[in-house]
């Protein structure tokens, strides 16, 4: 029974209740997981900065995070030097837009996602190919 709640009546309780505020409160409530975990965990590649203080301490492809429900809040990123000069630099200004930011007030956590180009992740890749699809 518990299994069966967690897995199906639970999720598909929580669908209609989004279903619904969204469509009258113009949003969905997030109870139980972080909002980076909510924004993050959909399956796709994201570009992260991590700001804390007002000081970006890492860039890279985010990996995952800790749940709301912890008391510390951890993220995991796959972090290269290359990643925040690519940022940084105004040349690739158009290729890594600014997408949003995600805030843990409590924690004076930012995290800004931002867009990059295809096959950005891929081993083997270099500003060479970015400036040469200009």
């Amino acid at each position: 029974m518990g299994y069966a709640w967690q897995s199906i009546v639970k999720k598909f309780v929580k669908n209609i209740i989004d279903r619904y505020t969204s469509e009258n409160n113009g949003y969905i409530y997030f109870q139980e997981d972080s909002m980076l975990n909510n924004c993050m965990l959909d399956g796709k590649d994201h570009l992260i900065q991590i700001i804390k203080s007002g000081h970006v301490i890492a860039t890279g492809k985010f990996l995952g995070a800790t749940f709301s429900s912890e008391d510390t809040t951890e993220i995991k990123i796959d972090s290269h030097p290359v990643y925040a000069e690519w940022l940084s630099n105004e040349i690739y200004s158009k290729e890594f837009e600014y997408l949003h930011s995600i805030f843990d007030i409590k924690n004076d956590i930012e995290v800004r996602e931002y867009s990059y180009p295809n096959g950005f992740f891929e081993e083997g890749f270099t500003a060479d190919k970015i400036t040469s699809s200009e």
